[in-house]
C-alpha cells in the first residue's frame, strides 16, 4: 500500500473518532467555497486566471482528492454496515 493511501486511511480513521460514516460522506463544503472554486476554475477555462489563483486552484484540488477518498472510506463502511 502506499504511502499517500495509508496517510488517507489513517486520517480516515482519525475522522471516525469524531464524526459517524454518515456524517462523513454528507459532508460537503460551503456554497461560498464551492462558488468561489468554480469562479477559478472558469477563471482558468478563460485563460484568466493569476498565479496566486493558480496556486489556490491546485490547492482546492489537493483537498477535494483527499476528501473525495474519505467519502469513498465512509461509504465502504455504510455498504458494509447494510
Amino acid at each position: 500500500m502506499s504511502t499517500f493511501r495509508q496517510a488517507n486511511i489513517e486520517f480516515y480513521e482519525f475522522l471516525r473518532t469524531k464524526f459517524t460514516a454518515q456524517e462523513l460522506f454528507d459532508w460537503q463544503l460551503s456554497e461560498k467555497v464551492q462558488e468561489d472554486v468554480h469562479h477559478l476554475l472558469d477563471k482558468n477555462n478563460a485563460g484568466t486566471i493569476s498565479e496566486a489563483e493558480i496556486h489556490e486552484l491546485k490547492l482546492n484540488v489537493d483537498f477535494n482528492h483527499c476528501f473525495t477518498f474519505i467519502k469513498i472510506q465512509a461509504l465502504i463502511e455504510l455498504k458494509d454496515e447494510s
